[in-house]
């Protein structure tokens, strides 16, 4: 029986040979939705996704808000799979030993622990920053919501709000401070019963609105302290990564084909 080992290097070459003459191929018979430095996001592949959007999650709306969601989400896996290859995470064994299967998914997954182990070395924890977060779990805040990709609208519904005016929210809900789901939220908690203010997450904007709190019973700090600071750390890990991944969007040079939108929705 011949080593595997030995035929790894085959494995992976021709792996790459056939994801390049695909690549060849579809960019004469596929069209591109968008461009990531050079490299096709194709618009079979999009429709794809949200296929499988579509049926792991029933109740998932096909809406422009969400399909632009889901091409935000496939630049960012193609800038991370960009970097990580300059890295040279993609010529490890871990990496080649998986390549047949998970090659995209594995790839991402290196990369951010990659990342996060650079990050690690200038993140830390306060005691303060602890017993303000601690302090925060007490509470179960409700907030209105309105979202969307156009700043303008935001604003219009913000100046409405202020003047008193009458309007549907897209959502009302309540969290605890260790139940937020984005760094958004986060900054919505420092607000005033009463309070609103308009806040940017991505390419998507907040305005945000605080309707109530009510106190909930804590534990102890000292039985959640581990816990809370463990959080933290990992919110902190997330914002650089969140952070250094806008940059690279920023920087890459990002071609979106708007009229090809048209064909999915």
């Amino acid at each position: 029986m011949r080593n595997l080992r030995s035929s790894l290097p085959i494995l992976v070459f021709l792996t790459i040979a056939l994801f390049s003459g695909c690549a060849k191929d579809r960019g004469l018979s596929e069209k591109a939705l968008a461009t990531v430095n050079g490299e096709n996001i194709y618009l079979q592949d999009f429709k794809k996704e949200l296929a499988l959007r579509v049926r792991q999650n029933p109740s998932f709306r096909v809406s422009p808000e969400t399909l632009n969601d889901l091409l935000d989400s496939m630049i960012d896996r193609k800038l991370i799979i960009q970097e990580a290859i300059k890295e040279k995470l993609s010529e490890e064994d871990r990496f080649v030993q998986t390549i047949q299967n998970f090659w995209e998914q594995t790839l991402i997954r290196d990369f951010i622990e990659f990342k996060n182990r650079e990050f690690e070395k200038k993140t830390f924890v306060t005691d303060k920053e602890i017993a303000d977060y601690y302090l925060k779990i007490g509470e179960l805040t409700t907030f209105n919501v309105i979202k969307n990709h156009k700043k303008e609208i935001v604003d219009d519904f913000a100046r409405r709000l202020s003047e008193g005016e009458p309007f549907d929210w897209d959502m009302t809900v309540k969290l605890r401070y260790d139940e937020v789901p984005s760094e958004t939220f986060l900054s919505a908690f420092d607000l005033d019963v009463g309070k609103s203010d308009v806040y940017k997450d991505g390419d998507i904007y907040y305005l945000i609105q605080v309707m109530d709190r009510e106190s909930l019973d804590t534990p102890a700090l000292n039985d959640v302290y581990d816990d809370i600071k463990e959080r933290i750390r990992q919110r902190k890990l997330y914002g650089e990564f969140e952070g250094w991944l806008q940059d690279k969007r920023k920087d890459a040079k990002i071609d979106i084909k708007d009229n090809m939108m048209k064909e999915v929705y």
